[in-house]
């Protein structure tokens, strides 16, 4: 799970809402479209791949999918990385609970952030300019910032709970991946 390798002093790791569990690098290569060697400090993530892709091709998203897209183009940042970037709130909820029990699992393994400071568990809040690494909790200094990222996260746990809709499914008896297996070579894979 990455735990024990390097991972810049930052607090946690694979698996869990703090930035050594979720900050990772995006490279991007496109000699022809932007300049090369340049880091970009905007608040960025995995959902912006999309529309950034769809952009770069000239692929039109349809306006209803569009506004479901939480995501943004990147290609401004890629081709100025000091272009206009309008700060934004990114939720992290790491999931995993046990079946039924989603109500429960709200505040576990989860954060909301800025460009600044992150909300862990919605009772630490953690200053990541000043505290990259995690270890101060902040929240009885920056209420204001407090209540701001846990109102974002209620919002969205509260837009995303009507698409639960396998919270109450029932997995098969056996795994499909293995039934598949025996029937294309038979038997089960060879042990070592």
């Amino acid at each position: 799970m990455g735990v024990s390798v390097f991972n810049a002093g930052m607090r946690g790791a694979k698996g869990t809402p703090y930035e050594g569990g979720t900050r990772v690098p995006s490279f991007w290569r496109w000699p022809a479209g932007w300049k090369g060697g340049v880091d970009v400090p905007a608040l960025t993530a995995h959902l912006d791949i999309f529309p950034t892709l769809a952009q770069i091709a000239g692929a039109k998203i349809p306006e209803d999918v569009a506004a479901k897209l939480d995501g943004h183009d990147l290609l401004p940042l890629l081709k100025n990385p000091a272009a206009e970037w309008p700060d934004r709130i990114l939720i992290t909820h790491v999931g995993r609970w046990k079946h039924g029990e989603a109500a429960q699992a709200k505040y576990e393994k989860c954060a909301a952030r800025d460009s600044r400071f992150s909300l862990v568990n919605n009772t630490a809040l953690y200053d990541l300019i000043a505290d990259p690494e995690q270890k101060n909790n902040v929240a009885a200094q920056y209420p204001a910032e407090t209540e701001k990222l846990r109102t974002a996260y209620d919002k969205w746990w509260t837009e995303i709970l009507p698409d639960l809709v396998n919270e109450d499914a029932v997995g098969p008896k056996e795994n499909p991946f293995k039934e598949r297996y025996r029937s294309q070579f038979g038997g089960g894979p060879a042990t070592q």
